[in-house]
Parts: structure tokens; C-alpha cells; sequence
């Protein structure tokens, strides 16, 4: 506490108020209020991150000046303890989306797609050069979606058909070779609902930047759709998101387009189903939406897996 003290005080500001926000982070999140050298009061998010799960600070440094407009961070630390000062922008979108008109929901994803492809329309040498790494799909996310699953097996509702679709869908569509066709920029990486703010003017916010690489602009939209339990939805994202890419001069062809979206859709579906088990298991979320999350995840993948057979044959 006194750290922080001290490093509000070296901004010309006093430290007044201090919460600590509960739940699973990577690291302590503290909401903050502090007086400014006008007296003013200021809400403020510090963010003091984990020794383990630190990355976060290291993307920054390669990264801050190019994003400064898409994330509320005013102050980076890089000394121990290693934090973030952020401007307090209350809730995250998730909290109220659900309670969106279909109408209102497709211009907010409509407009998040818009601040996404701005940044992947970041010319990407800058950030080869940066050392900004590489993202590249792997087993991890199926093996650990694997291994949730049968930690849930001894539970009366457990239903083998739920395992036996996701190993379908990796072998059918060849999760574990292949390469993605379309091209390579700048991603957020964990663009979900909890990380995306709408600010009073109406512009989109971004935080938690620990997994920004390089690698295909459709690896953030397939993280979005994570928070997404409406097909109709997710099929308004694929197409808007096509429609605006290549507005941009990404993706003139549908067909590369489809099987890179699929093959990311799929991947991070396996990747949430494991994380929404895993906030179960600890007790987060009931039994029946556990339920309902598996059921509709499952049917993406199945239904993702057809329209690639379908392309591949």
C-alpha cells in the first residue's frame, strides 16, 4: 500500500480511497480514488501484476505508443512491483450487453470489429522489429478442454457424445496441422467481453493486453465470440467482419476467409469451454449454465467442423 501511495504522490496526486476487486486475476486489481493538484476526484484502476503472469509489461513496451487511443492505461511501471494505471471506466461491456436490443447489440459488435481492424491495419514490420511475438495455433487449448471434460465425467448429466464431438472435430478438420492462409498483423489476443469498455463519448476501450501478438485479425474476433450464445449473432460478426476486412484490402477471398475463421472459432471454443469448466469447478458459475454453455459451445464446433468438411473435400 505504501508503494502505491508513493507513486500516486510522485504524479501530484493524493491517494483517498482504495478497493481490492475480487476474482480470478492474474495478479491484485485495486479501484482507486485519488485528488488531483486541483482537488479534484479521479477514479482510477491499479493493476500490480503477478511475477508469473507478467508479460503484460513486456507487450507494452513494445507496444504503448501504437495503442494509446484503444486502452485507458495512463502509467506503465517496469519496476518491481511491475503495475498499470488506468482510468476507471466502471463496467466492463459484458454486464449489460445481454440486456442489448438485437438491434443495439449489432452496432456495439459492429463498431468493435471497426476498432479491431484499425488495429490490424498497423503496418506490421513495426512490430516484427519490436520483437512482438508470433501467435500460432497448437494442441493446447483441445488437450486442456480434454481434461476439463473428464473432470466432469463422474456427474449424473455428463454426456459422452459432448467429448466424442470435440475429438470429431479435431481430426476431421485437422486442428493440429493447420496453417492459418490469411495475413499476419497486430491482435489484441483476449479481446473478450470483460475486457471491453464503451467510454462516455461512445469510442471502444481495451484492456488486458498479456496475449497481443502477431498472427491472423480473426484470432481476436474468435475470442469475441466467446462471450456470444446466439448463432444469429455470430453469424452478424462473421459477415460484418468479412465485409469490413476487406474494405481494408484483407481477405478478397471468401473461401480462405471461411476455413480461417472456422479453424480460430473452433480452437478458441475448445479454449472457453475448458476456462467456463474450470470457473465451475471453483465454483463461479452454476451447474445448469454449465450446462447450457457445453451444449450451445458444441454445437458451434459441430457446426463449424461441417462447413469445413464441406470446404476441404
Amino acid at each position: 500500500m505504501e508503494e502505491l501511495r508513493n507513486r500516486i504522490k510522485q504524479s501530484g496526486w493524493r491517494l483517498m480511497e482504495v478497493e481490492s476487486l475480487q476474482g480470478m486475476h492474474a495478479g491484485q486489481i485495486l479501484k482507486i480514488r485519488v485528488l488531483d493538484k486541483e482537488n479534484r476526484p479521479i477514479k482510477l484502476i491499479y493493476k500490480v501484476f503477478a511475477k508469473d503472469r507478467n508479460n503484460e509489461i513486456d507487450i507494452y513496451k513494445k507496444i504503448f505508443p501504437y495503442i494509446k487511443t484503444l486502452t485507458p492505461i495512463i502509467k506503465i511501471w517496469t519496476t518491481e512491483p511491475e503495475a498499470v494505471l488506468m482510468t476507471d471506466l466502471n463496467d466492463p461491456l459484458k454486464k449489460s450487453f445481454e440486456e442489448l436490443s438485437l438491434s443495439l447489440k449489432e452496432d456495439v459488435l459492429t463498431k468493435i470489429i471497426y476498432e479491431l481492424i484499425e488495429l490490424h491495419a498497423l503496418p506490421n514490420l513495426d512490430f516484427l522489429n519490436r520483437g512482438v511475438p508470433l501467435h500460432t495455433s497448437s494442441t493446447e487449448w483441445y488437450e486442456w478442454c480434454i481434461g476439463q471434460f473428464e473432470k466432469l465425467s463422474t456427474l449424473i448429466w455428463y454426456e459422452t457424445d459432448w467429448v466424442e464431438a470435440i475429438r470429431h472435430s479435431f481430426q476431421t478438420c485437422g486442428m493440429n496441422s493447420y496453417e492459418i492462409k490469411g495475413p499476419v498483423v497486430l491482435t489484441h489476443g483476449d479481446p473478450h467481453l470483460d475486457n471491453i469498455f464503451i467510454k462516455e463519448n461512445g469510442t471502444i476501450s481495451f484492456i488486458d493486453w498479456e496475449w497481443a501478438a502477431l498472427g491472423s485479425p480473426l484470432r481476436d474476433s474468435s475470442i469475441l465470440l466467446q462471450d456470444l450464445y446466439d448463432s444469429e449473432l455470430v453469424n452478424f460478426v462473421k459477415d460484418i467482419q468479412h465485409a469490413l476486412l476487406q474494405e481494408r484490402g484483407f481477405y478478397q477471398d471468401e473461401k480462405i476467409y471461411i476455413e480461417d475463421f472456422n479453424h480460430l472459432y473452433i480452437e478458441h471454443s475448445y479454449m472457453m469451454l475448458a476456462w467456463e469448466i474450470e470457473k465451475f469447478i471453483e465454483g463461479y458459475i452454476s451447474e445448469e449454465k454449465i450446462k447450457n454453455i457445453i451444449k450451445f459451445k458444441i454445437a458451434q464446433i459441430q457446426n463449424g467442423s461441417k462447413e469445413l468438411q464441406k470446404l476441404l473435400k
